[in-house]
């Protein structure tokens, strides 16, 4: 009988792997970033200059949902938007951190960056 995964990676692992499928787009990436700035965002805001088909960006924010990062919520006027689940996120973003020791990497990174702010490498 084999292993699954559930058993053999330990739950840090599995929260940055699943944050790394979810925001596995650019504009999903996009999305995710947006909403982390502010509070419920409406759907015409949030997919606002990502030049994509309205089916596309509908898949992406199906996806985002799915995931259990974005949920729907009612803006002020009581209209329908957008919310990032916060405390999913922070764990996504701490198992990141913690699993590929993202600040060592960062650092490092830093320390590349030529006088216009690329790498060098």
């Amino acid at each position: 009988m084999a292993v699954t995964k559930r058993f053999i990676f330990s739950e840090s692992r599995k929260l940055a792997a699943d944050f790394g499928k979810v925001i596995g787009h650019p504009a999903r990436v996009t999305m995710v970033s947006r909403l982390a700035e502010g509070d419920v965002i409406s759907y015409t805001d949030l997919i606002s200059s990502i030049h994509l088909k309205s089916s596309t960006l509908y898949d992406h924010i199906e996806k985002l949902e799915r995931s259990g990062l974005v949920h729907r919520s009612l803006l002020a006027n009581n209209k329908a938007g957008y919310a990032l689940d916060l405390v999913l996120y922070r764990k996504m973003l701490n198992a990141v951190r913690v699993q590929l020791n993202a600040t060592a990497i960062v650092m490092d990174l830093h320390s590349m960056e030529d006088d216009w702010g690329g790498y060098v490498g």
